[in-house]
């Protein structure tokens, strides 16, 4: 996007897939974390929380 922001925006993908090569496709896409399912809520906040305080350094 032609946004300063957009670079900033945290991208996750979410896949019932959790094997170690199915993360590394995520990552190699562009996303900048990968959760599988199920969903855990506690981990899903927990890695929401880690990108908010990063932007908020």
């Amino acid at each position: 996007m032609d946004r300063k922001d957009a670079e900033t925006v945290p991208i996750f993908a979410m896949s019932a897939n959790a094997f170690d090569d199915d993360v590394a496709r995520s990552r190699a896409a562009g996303m900048n974390e990968h959760l599988s399912k199920p969903l855990s809520f506690e981990k899903a906040a927990a890695v929401i929380a880690q990108y908010v305080r990063k932007n908020e350094e």
